[in-house]
C-alpha cells in the first residue's frame, strides 16, 4: 500500500512495467527492450527501445518530453557531468513515483555511490540544473535555450501547486476532470477504490472505477468528442 491520496496514476503504464532490460516485450514488459535487431548498420547500431512513453495530447508536454530527453541525452554524452542521481531500483521507484500526484515520495538513490532518498521532484531538478549549466557553460540552440527555461518554470510551479499546469500537462489536466467528475456526483477516491457500482438511467450497474477508466480514455480521443479537444 504506497498510501496515495487518490488511486490516480500519473503515467497509464508504469503498473505494466516489470523489469529495467529484456528482450522480451510481450511478457516481461521492461522500461528498455533491448533486441539484436539492427536498424542500420550491423557494425555501430542496433535497437534500443525505451518503451516506457505516455501518450501525450498536450504540445507543452509533448514538447517537454522529447526536448528534455534530447537535452539530457546530450548532457550524457558530453561525459561532463558525474554524480547525478541513479535510482537503486528504477521499476519500484517508478511505480511509486507514478502513485504519487503529490510528488512528495522518496525512492532510494544513488549520488556518487552513496545512497539518499529522492522525490522524483528532486529527481528533475538535479538533471534540470546540470543540464541549465551545460547550455549556459556550452551554449545552446534557441529552441534549446527555450527548452530548458520552460522546464525549469514547470518544475518551480509543480513544486508550489501542481494544479497550476492544468491545461499543459496532461496527467494534472485528467486528474482535475475526474475530480471534477467525482466532486459533481458526491463521489469520493475512496468510492473509486471500493469499486463501488453506480446505476444510471436504463443501464445495468457499473463499478465507478471503471467509469474513470472510461474517462480517462476518453481524454485521448482523436475526434472532436474527445475530451482533450
Amino acid at each position: 500500500d504506497l498510501k496515495s491520496p487518490t488511486p490516480y496514476e500519473i503515467s497509464y503504464r508504469a503498473d505494466v512495467v516489470g523489469t529495467r532490460i529484456n528482450s522480451d516485450s510481450m511478457h516481461v514488459r521492461p522500461l528498455i527492450l533491448d533486441r539484436s535487431e539492427h536498424l542500420a548498420d550491423k557494425k555501430d547500431m542496433s535497437r534500443f527501445q525505451i518503451i516506457m512513453g505516455d501518450h501525450n495530447m498536450s504540445e507543452h508536454a509533448m514538447l517537454l518530453t522529447f526536448g528534455t530527453m534530447g537535452l539530457v541525452l546530450r548532457l550524457i554524452e558530453s561525459n561532463r557531468y558525474g554524480g547525478l542521481p541513479i535510482a537503486s531500483n528504477p521499476v519500484s521507484a517508478l511505480h511509486h513515483f507514478s502513485n504519487d500526484v503529490f510528488l512528495r515520495h522518496r525512492a532510494e538513490v544513488l549520488v556518487q555511490g552513496t545512497k539518499t532518498a529522492m522525490s522524483s521532484l528532486e529527481v528533475q531538478f538535479a538533471y534540470y540544473y546540470a543540464v541549465a549549466d551545460m547550455v549556459a557553460r556550452y551554449g545552446g540552440t534557441e529552441e534549446e535555450q527555450y527548452i530548458v527555461a520552460y522546464w525549469g518554470d514547470v518544475l518551480m510551479r509543480l513544486r508550489e501547486d501542481i494544479y497550476a499546469l492544468e491545461y499543459e500537462l496532461d496527467w494534472v489536466t485528467k486528474l482535475r476532470i475526474l475530480e471534477k467528475y467525482l466532486s459533481k456526483r458526491r463521489f469520493s477516491w475512496d468510492d473509486v477504490r471500493a469499486r463501488r457500482i453506480v446505476f444510471r438511467e436504463g443501464q445495468v450497474g457499473v463499478p465507478l472505477n471503471n467509469l474513470c477508466s472510461d474517462i480517462d480514455l476518453l481524454y485521448h480521443g482523436l475526434s472532436d468528442q474527445g475530451l482533450y479537444h
